[in-house]
């Protein structure tokens, strides 16, 4: 390039600058380091640190003066702001337009570093802070503390505090900075129940008379503490088939579960199936005929904290073992009609008030008992029986039997026609255990 386009190509650059500037469209919209953010974090000190205890605050309208369409990105969900501290992730309180988050006294000594991350609207809004180190020590410079939570099986929490140095005193615990329970002295024991809360991960912290703010070291998780109860009448099975309905919970926005072995084995060689609505009958196949099965259901929820994704699950419901029905059909010897009979009837005419809806008319059908044999009672609670010439559903009988008989009526003159009766068992009383269809055509005669 020759020195005169040179001098072009930075007279061009330096006339779009200042057009630029001076049109007023100072947004700086493209992922382009800290500048633009670094100087909107209000609480830090002059030498560029934080204090433990003090409150960093951005204030999402300069946000958007600075970079053009932030807060409807942020609105919408497509941008996320969030606190890293030494590759741990906090999402701050954004509160009255403003993104607010208290440095906690055991941060001492780690660094923040606030980020824009997302892309909406063809814009990229990637930015991120400086990374300002963290003072040691506490903001009043005296009053440390201790806490240690645990939480039994029906969800109820046991807190404890310790002023470890300092002449401070207990003031409030929070839970996630919006569970305010009021506390004092020296030290402290409270209890409060969990389950009120969402099922998730929760930040323990507590306030000191002089203003200083301690959080317990870890999060602690709310757990699930609904058992569900399992039944064997929620459970269809067939050769190869099981036809579940999960139990109804009263947990909010949680998953149902189930696991599946067969009897006899360990639960290390299970195999977990789900998510299951409540109430919605769910398959699951591939399984073995007349194999007994043993399962059990849990309920869980996806949860998420500092960005990553985890599960929280609750005990185990009772046990159920169930068999799944025969590879065989019933042993069926033969299968015959008799005493077809046709017949009319008069419907009558149908009113609504003094107004006729629908005239009467006469009706024609065929009624015919069906006939089974058995070659050997089938060791069953009962067999199911179809005839699909216009008849209804399929009709139950029970017992374990070597001969069964049942009537049908059909609509029309069938005697003379043909009708394709379909069998199937029905192996346990209380959840079904069905075999395959046996089906064979029969003429139906008087």
């Amino acid at each position: 390039m020759t020195v005169r386009k040179r001098r072009i190509s930075l007279f061009l650059t330096v006339v779009l600058l200042f057009v630029s500037v001076f049109s007023g469209n100072v947004a700086v919209k493209a992922g382009g380091g800290y500048d633009f953010v670094d100087n909107l974090v209000d609480g830090v000190n002059s030498d560029g640190t934080v204090t433990p205890g003090k409150t960093l605050s951005i204030d999402g309208q300069k946000l958007e003066n600075s970079c053009s369409g932030f807060l409807t990105a942020y609105i919408k969900g497509a941008v996320e702001v969030y606190w890293d501290v030494d590759g741990e992730k906090r999402v701050p309180e954004f509160d009255s337009g403003v993104f607010k988050i208290k440095v906690r006294t055991e941060d001492a000594g780690k660094n923040y570093c606030f980020y824009v991350s997302g892309y909406y609207n063809e814009v990229n809004y990637n930015n991120n802070t400086k990374t300002y180190p963290v003072k040691k020590g506490s903001s009043s410079g005296a009053s440390q503390a201790s806490l240690d939570i645990s939480i039994d099986k029906k969800g109820m929490a046991t807190v404890t505090g310790k002023i470890t140095s300092g002449s401070a005193t207990f003031k409030y615990l929070w839970v996630d900075n919006s569970g305010r329970y009021e506390i004092s002295g020296t030290t402290f024991t409270k209890k409060f129940d969990t389950t009120h809360y969402d099922v998730g991960y929760h930040e323990l912290s507590v306030e000191l008379s002089d203003g200083s703010e301690f959080y317990y070291p870890k999060v602690f998780p709310t757990g699930i503490y609904e058992k569900p109860t399992i039944k064997a009448s929620n459970f269809e099975t067939f050769a190869k088939k099981l036809s579940f309905t999960c139990p109804s919970y009263k947990g909010y926005n949680l998953d149902c579960y189930l696991q599946i072995k067969k009897a006899g084995e360990k639960w290390s060689k299970a195999k977990t199936y789900g998510p299951f609505s409540a109430g919605v009958p769910q398959s699951i196949n591939k399984l073995n005929p007349g194999t007994k099965y043993t399962f059990r259901a849990f309920l869980a929820k996806k949860v998420k904290y500092s960005g990553k994704d985890y599960w929280i699950t609750g005990a185990f419901s009772n046990e159920i073992t169930v068999k799944t029905g025969p590879k065989a059909k019933p042993p069926i010897k033969s299968i015959t009609t008799s005493k077809a009979v046709t017949s009319k009837h008069w419907v009558k005419p149908k009113y609504e008030g003094f107004k006729l809806v629908s005239e009467g008319f006469w009706v024609t059908d065929t009624t015919y008992t069906v006939t089974i044999k058995m070659k050997k009672k089938p060791g069953v609670a009962g067999i199911y029986v179809h005839s699909s010439s216009n008849s209804p559903l399929y009709q139950y009988i029970k017992g374990n039997k070597k001969v069964y008989k049942c009537k049908f009526r059909v609509g029309g003159k069938a005697i003379g026609k043909k009708a394709t009766v379909q069998v199937y068992a029905k192996g346990n009383k209380t959840y079904g255990c069905y075999s395959p269809i046996y089906k064979k055509k029969v003429k139906i005669k008087r």
